[in-house]
């Protein structure tokens, strides 16, 4: 079988921008007499745009970013896509907008209307429609970075859509368009999902072409064996944990598959395991797993597994990496194969994702027979068919057997679930959780964060002292930050943001004051005094300037649009410009200002929280003789 990976939908409809929609809004707002769009070399990936008036005034505009044929751009040598956006959740109705129509909408609102008696020159052409700036612009603001962590990740990343509005989770206008089981969990449920395999975007609609079970499902979820046996929460986990698999050095395909997977070698991230669905000790409390010596030796990841690291399977079973056991100590067939990754079998009482058992039985069916089984989504065997090929194949009708405590260990009194299920490694490893910061770490090890939560419960507590450390003492930026001990690195920085918007913040005697003042030090004056945009009845003649050291933690860009706003205002108050072209550069001026003290002062501004010297992170893993009140650090944060 195959699946429909087609996403033309991107370059489509930015390429109805480049040749239908943006030429004609140039004709709508600007005397146009030509305009033409020539790639720029055989890759594609750019194109130069080349504007004529009327009289003759021509511009071009090179190196215009283009979408490949998936919808990817090359920004800085990296992909990114642009996602669609749907108005709102009745998708059968809503209308979408991708890369192209974003993006029109974007110069649109930019876009002044010229009037007749305005004399054009390269200049002013440029001036009043920077489109190569624009575009760049927009994509920096809308653009997504591609997920590249395995081939499911970036195929269903093109397949992505946002909503821009949602009242409801689920309507019935998403059935067939949009994968019920591909979305986020949390608070953003429901406001992000696939396209279904099924479906595409087709003339700003998302239309379903074919209403076979199957095709109602995105790319991630057709990847799942035996779904229909898992409860639909687990079903979620399944398929957003596939896109977190780390690739393995030398793909193994699943025993177990769907008929929906690619040919494509980098697609299988995961090992064929043996396993047990049985208690085994403290390693197998809650999530955890344990694995084997020669099991975690034979999985060919870039890196070693440890205790700590995270694997999944196809059916919303995730656990850390408790043990890592020799052989001899893992549980034992009867034949005296020793099991290569146990999984504590209540947990799937508690969780409702039988399918991995049923994997698993089937897992062993396949590898009597020496090739992969096909089981589509929809259409797993019932329960008599898989006693009839289990005997058929010379296993226990029951799929169940005895299993042995060690190599030569007693048998366990009652038979456990056993046979082969596809786990995969996924990226949340050990090693990059461990984190430690100590005042003489570069600044990468910059500690761990505690905020704005942390804080409040220190407040609650009456902890005030240790919030005052917290905060101040023992905040990372504190080595950056000289003279009044009672002036924290998070005041400080408040304090900046608030003067370079004309406004001082004072602490003194314990008693903080706040009043208006002008910008210390350089400022940019404006052309114009203009309403202050927090505080609308009073003016603003001047803002603070952003200075070259500040641009790691201070709105940077958003202050050179400002001052780029600034001069073209004053440019044309001090020649002979026709008003309304001044207060459409006013307007402009306006919006820049909003933008830049919206980017001064954002929300987490003055959400309390500071990254810790002398803290640690790390994994939770039960540890090897330890009581389960004792907790046990890694080394290198002990030392």
């Amino acid at each position: 079988m195959s699946i429909n990976l087609n996403t033309n939908w991107h370059r489509a409809s930015y390429d109805q921008f480049l040749s239908g929609s943006l030429p004609e809004l140039l004709a709508e707002r600007m005397p146009l007499a030509s305009y033409v769009v020539a790639d720029d070399g055989p890759a594609g990936d750019t194109c130069t745009v080349t504007v004529e008036l009327a009289g003759g005034v021509k511009t071009r505009y090179p190196s215009i970013p283009r979408p490949d044929e998936k919808g990817l751009f090359t920004i800085g040598g990296k992909p990114y896509v642009v996602v669609p956006l749907a108005e709102h959740e009745d998708l059968d109705r809503a209308e979408i907008a991708c890369v192209g129509e974003q993006l029109y909408t974007y110069i649109r609102e930019r876009l002044g209307q010229a009037s007749n008696g305005l004399s054009w020159d390269e200049e002013i052409l440029r001036a009043w429609l920077p489109l190569d700036r624009w575009v760049n612009e927009f994509l920096q603001s809308a653009a997504m970075p591609l997920d590249t962590t395995n081939w499911l990740s970036r195929h269903t990343h093109l397949r992505r859509i946002l909503l821009r509005h949602r009242e409801k989770v689920i309507t019935s206008g998403q059935l067939g368009r949009v994968c019920p089981f591909e979305t986020p969990e949390g608070p953003i449920i429901g406001a992000a999902f696939t396209v279904a395999v099924g479906a595409e975007i087709r003339d700003r609609r998302l239309v379903a072409l074919n209403d076979d079970p199957e095709a109602t499902l995105g790319l991630s979820a057709s990847m799942l064996p035996f779904l229909e046996n898992n409860d639909p929460n687990r079903l979620l986990m399944a398929a957003n944990m596939l896109r977190q698999g780390i690739p393995t050095l030398q793909p193994e395909p699943a025993w177990v598959q769907t008929g929906f997977e690619p040919d494509a070698p980098d697609f299988w991230c995961g090992h064929n395991l043996l396993t047990a669905f049985v208690s085994w000790g403290p390693g197998t409390s809650e999530d955890g797993i344990i694995i084997s010596e020669s099991a975690s030796r034979r999985m060919n990841y870039p890196t070693p597994v440890e205790p700590g690291d995270k694997f999944s399977n196809r059916h919303g079973s995730k656990g850390v990496v408790s043990y890592i056991l020799p052989d001899d100590e893992m549980p034992h067939l009867p034949d005296g194969a020793p099991v290569e990754l146990v999984y504590n079998f209540p947990g799937l009482r508690t969780r409702m994702h039988l399918g991995q058992v049923r994997e698993a039985v089937m897992g062993r069916i396949a590898r009597q027979a020496g090739a992969p089984v096909v089981v589509p989504p929809f259409h797993a065997p019932k329960p008599e068919e898989l006693r009839q090929r289990l005997v058929a194949a010379g296993l226990p009708a029951d799929g169940m057997e005895t299993l042995a405590r060690g190599r030569n260990g007693l048998s366990l009194e009652l038979p456990s679930a056993v046979g082969w299920v596809y786990w995969t490694r996924l990226y949340h490893l050990a090693k990059d959780k461990l984190k430690l910061a100590l005042a003489e770490l570069p600044d990468e090890y910059s500690g761990q964060r505690l905020g704005q939560m942390e804080c409040a419960a220190l407040m609650e507590l009456g902890a005030t002292a240790t919030l005052h450390e917290t905060l101040n003492a023992r905040a990372a930026r504190r080595l950056q930050v000289a003279g009044d001990p009672d002036r924290s690195p998070m005041f400080r920085d408040l304090q900046q943001r608030l003067r370079i918007a004309g406004i001082r913040a004072e602490l003194q005697g314990g008693r903080l004051s706040f009043r208006f003042a002008p910008p210390e030090g350089e400022a940019l004056r404006l052309a114009r005094p203009q309403p202050h945009p927090w505080l609308s009845e009073r003016t603003l003649e001047a803002v603070g300037v952003v200075t070259d050291p500040d641009r790691a933690v201070l709105p940077g860009d958003e202050f050179d649009h400002l001052a780029e706003a600034n001069g073209k205002l004053a440019g044309m108050l001090s020649s002979r410009v026709p008003e309304r072209l001044v207060r459409e550069a006013e307007t402009r001026l306006q919006a820049a200002l909003q933008a830049f003290f919206t980017a001064l002062l954002p929300p987490e501004i003055l959400r309390l929280g500071e990254k810790q010297l002398f803290s640690g992170r790390t994994a939770l893993a039960p540890g090897a003789g330890l009581r389960t009140d004792q907790v046990g650090l890694p080394e290198e944060v002990c030392w």
